[in-house]
């Protein structure tokens, strides 16, 4: 049970579920009844915390021909030391049986988590796609890392996880689009159920993902006590219709939105934010 995905979720802390009644205040300036932070199926929350600022260092645009010494290190270090992280990079390698392409690639910051390793068991040269459009390719997952990009090639995409697809239409197409190469499949650790995998579908990218975030999930997570019922009631209703989740659940808590403004003035921006949304 221990490599089950459900278990790996829950146990890295890469999904937390909100106790009933206290949702979690998001981004967006919606809330919910949970959060996910995928990168922690690195094997903890502290040892992906440590990675990720390595990454946003060598990301600075200053350090970008390093990036793959000083975080391919890392990552192999990790898959030969750590079970949860092979277990799941072993299990992406597999969503790509049957297919073929010339590069791997990964988008600034999260999906180098995993995307560089997949391009190692792969045996194929990693692409490096940072916000700004810019690629550096790798031929080896601890090469230093090149600007020069070749004209043509087919690419497997490698994400942490897929929400709307925004990044992939934003940033990570475009920026191998304006490069010759082609982007025929993309594969993820999570699909969270907002509809990305029929956006890439719609732009000619096939998709494939270890876990997808729904009702199934959160049953078997029931199952094996990592959850109660009341919250799989409260996830389930979030699945899919995250603002008719957030208007019922003001109307069975009206006192809510003047709780929160109240604990600070973070929240009570954020209350702020919600009204104008509502």
């Amino acid at each position: 049970m221990k490599h089950d995905m459900t278990d790996l979720l829950f146990s890295t802390q890469a999904f937390v579920a909100a106790p009933a009644g206290q949702p979690f205040w998001y981004t967006s300036g919606l809330f919910g009844p949970y959060y996910i932070n995928t990168h922690y199926l690195f094997g903890s929350k502290a040892e992906a915390d440590r990675l990720l600022a390595e990454i946003e260092e060598a990301c600075q645009l200053e350090n970008r021909s390093e990036i793959a010494r000083r975080i391919g290190f890392f990552t192999r270090a990790q898959y030969e030391s750590n079970e949860t992280y092979r277990t799941v990079i072993d299990r992406m390698v597999a969503l790509t049986r049957g297919g073929t392409w010339d590069f791997v690639s990964g988008g600034e910051r999260r999906d180098f988590f995993f995307s560089i390793e997949v391009a190692r068991r792969l045996e194929r040269p990693h692409l490096y796609i940072f916000k700004d459009g810019e690629i550096r390719l790798a031929a080896g997952a601890e090469s230093e890392a090149e600007s020069e990009i070749p004209g043509s090639g087919s690419v497997l995409h490698v994400a942490d996880l897929i929400t709307k697809a925004s990044s992939y239409e934003r940033a990570w197409l475009p920026a191998l689009q304006a490069r010759g190469l082609h982007l025929k499949h993309t594969i993820a650790g999570v699909d969270r159920g907002q509809g990305g995998i029929g956006i890439l579908a719609g732009l000619g990218v096939k998709a494939s993902t270890l876990v997808s975030i729904d009702t199934a999930l959160f049953q078997k997570a029931e199952a094996l006590g990592k959850i109660n019922a009341d919250q799989v009631t409260a996830l389930s209703a979030y699945a899919g219709n995250e603002m008719g989740f957030v208007r019922d659940f003001l109307a069975a808590h009206p006192d809510f939105l003047d709780a929160e403004a109240a604990r600070d003035e973070r929240t009570r921006d954020r209350v702020k934010r919600l009204k104008s949304m509502l």
